[in-house]
């Protein structure tokens, strides 16, 4: 890379943790309590990296289908703590990028479509608390605008301290690429999650036209990528 940053800004779901199957199904539960019979590939393409109340939205949209928002949040928020109690896991290999970082003393945070209460639960099932203090964690809950608005972005930028052209996001949505680019950040494409083989489009295609500089399917190529 050109230059070497100063804080690395991840994606939770999907990058950090490997949970978007898992949403997905949980959406497709929940979706099913109305009769929609949701599917996963265009939920991939179409929901990832949303905040929970434009997921429901672009489902009612697509669907042409009503129901109560609020309601439907909590059957899925149900579901998907279910689904993470049984089977959520840390991407292979983040824990040695992490701690790369650390060691090269490069800043580190998450920022995440998801809410803050689900993100800190899905750091402590996966034993990851201890890179991601609460603090460092952000969510678009926080912001006015989600992905592909770059607030989310800006927002954790100024509150760890860092300038936008000092950042780069990796992100495993075309909505995030597009959010970090429209905030003036390097954005690096992830496709490893387990997600990945339900998806029908070209997954790294996807990214790299949403603006990604580079894509990988496993974190253990970031770290060369990330520093000196």
């Amino acid at each position: 890379m050109s230059s070497h940053p100063k804080l690395i800004i991840f994606d939770n779901d999907g990058v950090v943790v490997d949970s978007e199957a898992l949403i997905k199904e949980a959406l497709k539960s929940a979706m099913a309590t109305y009769g929609v019979e949701l599917s996963i590939s265009w939920a991939i393409s179409n929901l990832q990296g949303r905040k929970p109340l434009d997921v429901f939205q672009t489902i009612i949209n697509h669907y042409n289908v009503p129901f109560n928002i609020e309601e439907a949040i909590e059957v899925y928020i149900a579901e998907a703590a279910r689904l993470f109690q049984l089977s959520l896991k840390p991407m292979a290999h983040i824990k040695t990028v992490l701690q790369n970082l650390q060691e090269a003393k490069i800043a580190f945070c998450i920022a995440t479509g998801g809410g803050l209460p689900q993100t800190y639960n899905k750091m402590a099932l996966t034993g990851l608390e201890e890179f991601f203090p609460k603090e460092h964690i952000f969510s678009s809950s926080q912001v006015e605008h989600g992905k592909p608005a770059p607030d989310l972005f800006l927002f954790a930028a100024q509150n760890m301290g860092f300038k936008p052209e000092d950042c780069i996001v990796i992100e495993d949505s075309h909505l995030g690429i597009q959010g970090a680019k429209a905030a003036n950040m390097r954005a690096i494409g992830f496709t490893g999650g387990s997600h990945a083989a339900l998806l029908e489009d070209d997954y790294p295609a996807l990214l790299k036209n949403a603006g990604a500089e580079a894509v990988i399917d496993d974190h253990s190529n970031l770290t060369k990528l990330l520093l000196p």
